[in-house]
């Protein structure tokens, strides 16, 4: 310990108690810093100025505390009584220069939130407990954090409060809400004082249950009461807060109309919440871009929709592309007709490549060094395997798409009615399309086997309807290169949503390829590519 403090009677006592302690540092070869050391004299509970006190040789002394100074213990300014004002405004200011450091970083956005909470809120957080924080000072540094956020362009000035304290794995960003900080350090601090380990931590407590304000118990006993919880309580309890905060949070995020939307799809029963959030963690997109990202989701992007609807303006809400529907983002981003012949077939052909890239590597054949450099050949062959891309495979008869009316689900019969993804763009119109040209053929001669490869990226609440209609639009087309190749034939439907989620069989689909084909990059791709065909269409 580098650090003491001593309590003596009065300054006869003190002079002797400094002798002993100076006694033992001589033995350890240990010297007083005394410029650090500071003395102050209490009479009564009032401070008194009694002059400097030397140290045995006359001619080192450790100076009287006068009222405007302070002496730093343990990082706390203190004179007669802690500064609490003076360490607000100090950790306030060294908290907000560490953020704005952090924010300026060329970090991700998944590091800036990271270094956030791991070098800028400690500062605070050591404060908690000690320095007598209102909840209105810790309410305003939450707010200056989501301005400073705004301001750097990571977070929506619109977008939904909730998803920010969310961890990542819940769909959040995964920054510690400090007002939760708070709250979480004076539980922690109450329900270890409420197990008094000695007589010294057991005053501290009675000390504290006798204050009117600020007190830890008083603070800790409410919080624990809305989750019914009491004093003390163990790791199970301590978890079991933090979730229950969580969930909050969650519940607070689904009862918005709005901002709810894709909370609420998240939870269908078809969707994969895990892996829908799994870009959170591994994509390291660009903060302004995961801001952008998560403002589309909270369906606050300023499309003709949003502002007739929400901001109440008297404008045509009809989409400025087609001309044809209401200019929503789902509309935007996997139901317009303009767009589908351009930027939809862009967005699906990168993740296209990404397979077709991933294909050629785990046979040994490296065309680029990065899959969005590579532009693939209709037909290669290597290693006893054929590789067919956008290719029309020749069957004996016509193959038309039969696409069903409906499809049956647990019962529950569903509509089928959506503008698909390319290659089969008309496929909702009158035209009758051959179902003969799915986006990767693969052929493997040795094991005779082929897979029929099929990307689709529709709206969100469409995922599981699209693997269901890929299946079924290839179908004929399977039998028939069965019938004719003499191998077995599976069908690989790869379908993720324009926002990134997944249904529960998209790993087992991604299975049946047999490579190590980067979930997290496939999602990524789906995201960066609804991102700049908003960004393109809304500017």
């Amino acid at each position: 310990m580098d650090d003491i403090k001593l309590f003596a009677k009065n300054d006869d006592e003190l002079h002797k108690m400094i002798a002993v302690v100076k006694h033992f540092s001589d033995d350890i070869k240990m010297s007083f810093g005394i410029d650090k050391c500071a003395k102050v004299t209490l009479v009564r509970g009032r401070r008194v100025n009694t002059g400097d006190m030397f140290v045995q040789d006359e001619e080192t002394s450790i100076k009287e505390l006068t009222n405007d100074s302070t002496y730093k213990y343990l990082g706390i300014a203190e004179n007669d009584v802690i500064s609490h004002n003076t360490m607000k405004e100090k950790a306030t200011s060294e908290y907000k220069r560490r953020l704005r450091l952090i924010l300026k970083s060329e970090l991700n956005a998944t590091n800036k939130i990271e270094a956030i909470n791991t070098l800028a809120i400690p500062v605070l957080r050591y404060s908690f407990g000690i320095v007598n924080w209102r909840l209105a000072d810790i309410c305003g540094l939450d707010v200056m954090t989501r301005k400073q956020l705004t301001m750097h362009r990571l977070h929506h000035p619109k977008a939904a409060i909730e998803r920010l304290y969310l961890p990542r794995d819940l769909g959040g960003r995964g920054l510690q809400q400090i007002e939760m900080v708070w709250n979480m350090e004076a539980t922690n601090l109450a329900n270890y004082l409420s197990n008094p380990p000695d007589i010294l931590t057991s005053i501290s407590l009675d000390y504290d249950k006798c204050q009117a304000i600020y007190s830890i118990n008083k603070q800790a006993s409410i919080l624990l009461a809305q989750h019914r919880l009491t004093l003390p309580y163990g790791e199970k309890e301590k978890a079991r807060l933090k979730c229950s905060f969580h969930k909050k949070l969650q519940e607070q995020l689904k009862s918005k109309r709005l901002h709810g939307h894709h909370e609420k799809q998240t939870h269908r029963e078809f969707v994969d919440q895990k892996d829908t959030h799994q870009w959170l963690k591994s994509a390291g997109l660009r903060g302004e871009t995961e801001g952008f990202v998560y403002a589309i989701q909270d369906q606050v992007v300023r499309t003709r929709a949003y502002e007739k609807s929400i901001l109440r303006r008297d404008t045509d809400d009809t989409c400025r592309m087609c001309g044809k529907e209401t200019e929503t983002i789902m509309h935007l981003v996997s139901a317009c007709s303009t767009l589908a012949g351009t930027e939809y077939i862009t967005r699906h052909d990168n993740i296209a490549k990404l397979i077709h890239w991933q294909l050629l590597k785990d046979r040994g054949k490296m065309t680029c060094d990065h899959a969005w450099q590579h532009q693939p050949q209709t037909i290669t062959t290597i290693n006893n395997s054929t590789i067919y891309w956008n290719c029309g495979i020749l069957t004996d008869r016509t193959i038309n798409c039969n696409k069903p009316d409906i499809i049956v689900r647990d019962n529950n019969v569903v509509n089928i009615i959506e503008v698909s993804v390319p290659h089969d763009i008309n496929i909702a119109t009158d035209k009758v399309i051959e179902a003969r040209r799915p986006d990767i053929v693969l052929l493997k001669k040795k094991e005779k086997e082929c897979l029929i490869i099929d990307i689709a990226i529709p709206g969100d609440c469409r995922a599981w309807r699209k693997e269901e209609e890929k299946i079924q639009k290839y179908n004929d087309l399977a039998w028939e290169l069965r019938r004719i190749w003499k191998v077995k034939t599976k069908m690989v439907p790869i379908v993720i949503g324009a926002l990134g989620t997944v249904t529960t069989r998209h790993r087992s689909f991604l299975a049946v390829l047999g490579v190590e084909v980067s979930f997290e990059t496939i999602q990524k791709a789906s995201l960066l590519g609804t991102a700049h065909i908003l960004r393109k269409v809304l500017n």
